[in-house]
């Protein structure tokens, strides 16, 4: 319990158990059987340290509206509620920041942030909060309020009954009392070992990089070469778009003309398009050759139409949710992508699907994003993390890379997939450890579906 190792932190700093019980201790929760449990525990835990008092500072409330008139406080540890937003239906916005669609635990963090007056926040959270878009305010927050110390994983899941995984940010708040260090350490397990640092730099935007870290996925350090969306447009649909292609998918018929094929991320393997040979669930069906007739689509809603029209393009189509990224040339431009396959559209498509399917471009972008999938080491691919895909430095062993992927007769075999990984760590000038990593994860996704 929070409020127990607390009150004997305290103690062993020179608090007395009466100053603990009155005046320094507090402890939050909306459940009323919480919070008398929490009373018990703290009035034993008195008993044990020979003194009679009963704790005054337990308070059955809302944390989101109790921390603010607490404040200014030193520390807050907690395990907030989870919940997406996503999930519910729901849409969240915390301390005026834009974190629409981020885990209620956002919001938590959010409001400790600013309660704490010169101290420590050091939340339970889920691992996703680390690398969310839509928690990039809270993230913010945190920096210019303070600095981020130390960031503890789980080596486990620790709640019963869910496959969360959590993370704890020890963020220090008015860092000019504390001393900042150009590195962040990274620990895990219980009782807690250290097991990384990270450059203070490459948790600028996203703490995801220490879960990287701890899981020894390369770091890939990014060049003044520009990025993915300088060159390319990249778009991705969203909840609107996927029920509009679910109310008129249907399986492919030759006799029907003009109807177009529907690409889910599981009919996108490494340059393996899986149309036609594997099966794919939308919108509760499963089909083998998912179209759609524009026609129809428009008849049922015109925007989605309009949407579906637009990616009528040359274009690169990049599945998410996979251990490296995965993505395959639409040449001719037919393909519709699902929700949430991410199009990348554009002159030049075999350059882009050189970065995509580079081990650097898997190893960065799961290293920004790391925490945020379905497991531990799926790659949540979004459009505005592809945007800020580094581009490779060396333009000739880039060129080279392309014109290997616009030369794949068939599925790409283990010797291949070699040689794309040398060229195009050649281009990113990173070390062979990268491609090390990167060449079992892809080669193993391929030989998985075979």
């Amino acid at each position: 319990m929070f409020a127990i190792a607390i009150a004997d932190a305290l103690v062993r700093r020179g608090c007395s158990v009466d100053e603990v019980l009155d005046g320094i201790l507090h402890a939050l929760d909306v459940d009323p059987v919480a919070a008398a449990v929490t009373v018990a525990a703290l009035t034993l835990w008195a008993r044990g340290h020979g003194c009679g008092a009963a704790p005054t500072g337990v308070v059955v409330g809302d944390a989101l509206v109790m921390l603010d008139r607490l404040a200014p406080i030193d520390l807050v540890v907690g395990n907030p509620p989870f919940r997406s937003p996503v999930g519910s239906g729901g849409a969240t916005t915390a301390g005026g920041g834009g974190m629409r669609y981020a885990d209620d635990a956002a919001r938590f963090l959010d409001a400790a942030l600013r309660a704490v007056g010169a101290g420590v926040v050091a939340l339970v959270v889920p691992r996703t909060l680390l690398g969310a878009d839509d928690a990039g305010a809270v993230r913010t927050l945190a920096g210019e309020r303070g600095a981020l110390r130390e960031v503890w994983i789980d080596d486990e899941p620790c709640f019963e009954g869910t496959a969360v995984r959590v993370a704890v940010p020890i963020i220090d708040v008015a860092p000019d009392r504390f001393e900042v260090r150009p590195v962040v350490a990274v620990t895990a397990g219980l009782p807690p070992r250290p097991v990384a640092v990270v450059e203070r730099r490459q948790l600028v935007d996203r703490w995801s990089p220490a879960i990287a870290a701890a899981h020894a996925i390369p770091a890939v350090r990014a060049g003044a070469h520009g990025h993915l969306g300088d060159r390319w447009r990249i778009t991705a649909g969203f909840r609107d778009e996927f029920y509009a292609l679910a109310a008129v998918v249907r399986e492919h018929d030759p006799s029907h003309a003009g109807c177009r094929p529907v690409l889910t991320s599981g009919l996108i393997d490494p340059l393996d398009r899986r149309w036609g040979s594997a099966s794919a669930r939308i919108g509760g069906q499963r089909l083998h050759a998912p179209c759609i007739d524009p026609l129809e689509l428009a008849a049922h809603d015109e925007r989605a139409a309009r949407w579906c029209e637009a990616r009528r393009v040359p274009k690169v189509l990049v599945a998410t949710q996979t251990p490296v990224i995965e993505a395959i040339v639409d040449r001719v431009g037919a393909d519709v992508p699902c929700t949430p396959v991410v199009s990348v559209e554009g002159d030049d498509q075999w350059a882009a699907a050189a970065v995509l399917c580079s081990p650097a471009a898997s190893a960065w972008v799961l290293a920004q994003r790391a925490g945020t999938g379905r497991s531990v080491g799926s790659v949540r691919v979004s459009a505005s993390v592809l945007r800020a895909l580094p581009l490779p430095s060396d333009a000739a062993a880039w060129r080279a890379g392309a014109a290997l992927i616009e030369s794949l007769a068939g599925v790409p075999d283990a010797a291949w997939l070699q040689e794309l990984g040398e060229v195009m760590g050649a281009a990113y000038r990173c070390s062979p450890e990268v491609a090390a990593w990167w060449l079992p994860r892809v080669a193993g996704r391929l030989g998985a579906r075979r």
